[in-house]
């Protein structure tokens, strides 16, 4: 079996990244095949802003709904 843990907190020697290393821990001892995927390593920008659109629906407004469904219709998700 494969788990995936999303670790994300700035503090990796934090009480949730101690949580997060117990779980490793207890799912590999189980059998599992672990993946963490750190959000905040990885450079993960939590806040959206208009910066991550470059091609807004309403350039001069900040609309995040149409920004973001503009950018599915122009790069869509593969099928998983």
């Amino acid at each position: 079996m494969h788990a995936l843990i999303v670790f994300c907190h700035p503090e990796p020697r934090s009480f949730n990244g101690a949580l997060k290393d117990v779980a490793v821990e207890t799912l590999q001892r189980q059998g599992y095949r672990v993946e963490v995927s750190d959000l905040y390593a990885e450079g993960f920008d939590p806040l959206e802003r208009p910066g991550h659109y470059v091609e807004r629906a309403e350039p001069e407004t900040f609309f995040p709904s149409p920004s973001s469904a503009a950018l599915l219709k122009a790069a869509p998700c593969p099928p998983t």
